[in-house]
């Protein structure tokens, strides 16, 4: 990441020249706050200091705010991402939200990064 920084920082000066480095860059930076991220759960988890913390989270909200925050990351894999909601009313589950978010979360960006370019990421959400 360093490196990356450093040529960012050259090429500041000849803009037309980055060739996609502050991409890199941005990319860099994500997986590495991911990484954090993980490694502060597992060490939660460890120190066995995650506690039965449930509350009631809808499951249609979590999927919708997901489906808009990882757009991004299907726009830049130029990969289609959509949800199909086959529940008329919102469903509701007793359960840690946070962890709930990271689960879903991690499914669908995996979706997404192992789905070819032009290709389609479809999310679907049934009762059953």
């Amino acid at each position: 990441m360093y490196s990356t920084i450093e040529a960012a920082i050259k090429l500041q000066q000849e803009p037309k020249s980055n060739g996609g480095i502050l991409d890199v860059l941005k990319r860099q930076n994500r997986r590495l706050s991911q990484l954090v991220g993980d490694l502060l759960l597992l060490t939660r988890i460890d120190q066995k200091q995650l506690t039965g913390e449930y509350q009631s989270c809808c499951l249609n909200d979590l999927i919708s705010d997901l489906i808009e925050e990882l757009a991004f990351l299907a726009v830049e894999t130029k990969v289609n991402l959509s949800k199909q909601v086959q529940v008329s009313e919102k469903l509701y589950v007793m359960g840690n939200e946070e962890q709930l978010y990271r689960l879903i979360s991690n499914l669908i960006a995996n979706a997404i990064q192992a789905t070819s370019s032009g290709g389609k990421v479809t999310v679907f959400f049934r009762k059953e």
